[in-house]
């Protein structure tokens, strides 16, 4: 189905039919209720309200129609008249709160960051029970990694915990049994107790706020953070530009290294290693050691493709001279005088 969105007034309103998608966007205020809109003929409608600004973060890039109108449509125009803005960065949304309890989602090879909007597929029957349970209430579901991904059904010694408590922003029931979700991680967590019961995980969490203590080093790890960051972007082209500039316009420290390494294609345990660095200088220490290492694989990369481009080229070299000899002899005949003479040039 189409969805139409329409933007008025800072609110959005989406409207799709057959379907009501559980969406909310947390912000510093919750967006007033909205009456319901009139169901186009034959079909079931639902209205859900929720702040312009993270409409970006709900839509694909399927049938979607927009509509900007009032203050929302000036604004529009005023945007595409401005040049070179930087990267906007939302603020946090709430700080840590202390030990709560809530449902938990093992993920495989995936490691979730505070401030990371990220779409999961989820299948398994204690996940799915568990995502229904968070959205029953708060939305708010604690999203750990596992240590080993074939472990279909894991257990409390098969998840690290340490985790990060997300906001559940869609819902997706897909065809197949499956679901996909949006999430974003809220803050850091530890687990202090976990019940595994029948039908889904229970977590009873700390949840965890950035320490400094050593704040007379975190100017400097943060300058050379950046520094490695840029000499990384230009040897390694997977990594989008726009990392670098999103993550000099971040002013908190801990963030910024949090923004940089889910980014960075590296294996479960060294970004779960960063997760679990609750201290921002040591956060930066660890970056710091992962960024400096990757660009020397990247430089010994580089200097073997070098030389290998550079053995080719002699070798092509080589096989162009012969191969121009032997038509220079066809062209002159056989004989051995042909021959000694070729051979002597």
């Amino acid at each position: 189905e189409n969805q139409v969105v329409v933007l008025q007034d800072e609110l959005a309103v989406e409207w799709e039919s057959d379907r009501a998608l559980p969406v909310e966007v947390r912000g510093p205020e919750p967006a007033p209720p909205l009456a319901a809109a009139p169901a186009a003929p034959g079909a079931e409608g639902t209205l859900t309200g929720r702040p312009a600004a993270n409409l970006g973060h709900m839509l694909g890039d399927g049938d979607v129609e927009v509509v900007y109108v009032g203050d929302a449509a000036k604004e529009r125009e005023r945007e595409k008249e401005e040049k070179d803005l930087p990267v906007a960065v939302s603020e946090p949304r709430r700080a840590p709160r202390g030990v709560v309890q809530m449902t938990m989602l093992p993920l495989r090879e995936t490691v979730v960051f505070p401030y990371m909007i990220i779409p999961l597929f989820v299948g398994r029957p204690k996940s799915l029970k568990a995502i229904d349970k968070a959205m029953e209430g708060s939305r708010e579901i604690l999203v750990v990694s596992q240590k080993a991904a074939a472990i279909d059904e894991p257990q409390a010694k098969d998840i690290y915990h340490t985790g990060t408590v997300c906001q559940i922003m869609q819902m997706l029931k897909l065809p197949d049994g499956i679901i996909k979700i949006v999430v974003e991680g809220l803050c850091r967590a530890r687990i202090k107790n976990l019940v595994d019961s029948k039908d889904t995980f229970e977590v009873v969490v700390e949840e965890l706020a950035d320490a400094n203590l050593g704040e007379t080093r975190v100017p400097t790890l943060r300058k050379s953070v950046l520094s490695l960051l840029e000499t990384y972007t230009k040897l390694n082209k997977k990594v989008p530009a726009e990392v670098l500039q999103m993550a000099t316009n971040v002013q908190d420290s801990g963030r910024m290294a949090d923004i940089i390494t889910a980014h960075l294609n590296q294996k479960v345990e060294v970004k779960q290693e960063i997760l679990e660095a609750v201290n921002v200088d040591k956060r930066l220490d660890l970056l710091t050691d992962l960024l400096n290492k990757e660009i020397k694989i990247l430089n010994i990369e580089k200097k073997i493709r070098g030389r290998v481009r550079k053995q080719m080229e002699n070798l092509l070299k080589e096989y162009y001279l012969r191969e121009q000899m032997k038509a220079i002899q066809k062209e002159l005949g056989d004989s051995d005088q042909t021959q000694a003479e070729v051979e002597e040039y």
